[in-house]
């Protein structure tokens, strides 16, 4: 049984109904941090500008998301929405985020890590892009799960 301050017992139809919408709700606020990690990996640059085989290259400012030059950042990220039971059965607790897949330096998050900033190194400063994508998308997560539930 789940714990907490209230476990509530739902019989097994309103249970999977609930559990279905639980995995709607994620699903769509993993969307919402994919469609925020667009927004703020495609926004304007405003650092310095170079010429790179004839093509002017606009380089990401200090605390800025890093410059797209082959599109592989932006490209990399996908949603995903886990289900992890809960011990003694009966409850479940859904993950669900977005995570960079091949980009090395990136590491996955999720709402409750909203505050993270990637490590930076001696040559490439840190890049708090990710506190700047949860800003954009929490509002849109706690609309979410702030709806009210309809129950069958």
């Amino acid at each position: 049984m789940p714990s907490g301050p209230n476990p509530i017992q739902l019989g097994a139809g309103l249970a999977a109904h609930v559990r279905e919408q639980a995995w709607l709700r994620a699903d769509d606020a993993s969307k919402a941090m994919l469609d925020a990690i667009h927004t703020v990996l495609s926004g304007p640059r405003g650092g310095k500008s170079s010429k790179r085989g004839g093509v002017v290259y606009v380089h990401s400012a200090p605390g800025e998301a890093p410059a797209e030059i082959s599109g592989a950042l932006l490209g990399s990220w996908v949603q995903f929405v886990n289900e992890v039971p809960e011990e003694g059965g009966g409850g479940f607790k859904l993950q669900f985020g977005v995570e960079s897949i091949g980009v090395p330096y990136v590491a996955q998050f999720d709402p409750a890590l909203s505050g993270y900033t990637p490590p930076g190194n001696r040559k490439l400063p840190p890049r708090p892009f990710v506190a700047r994508t949860m800003d954009i998308a929490l509002p849109a997560i706690r609309e979410l799960f702030n709806k009210p539930w309809l129950l069958r």
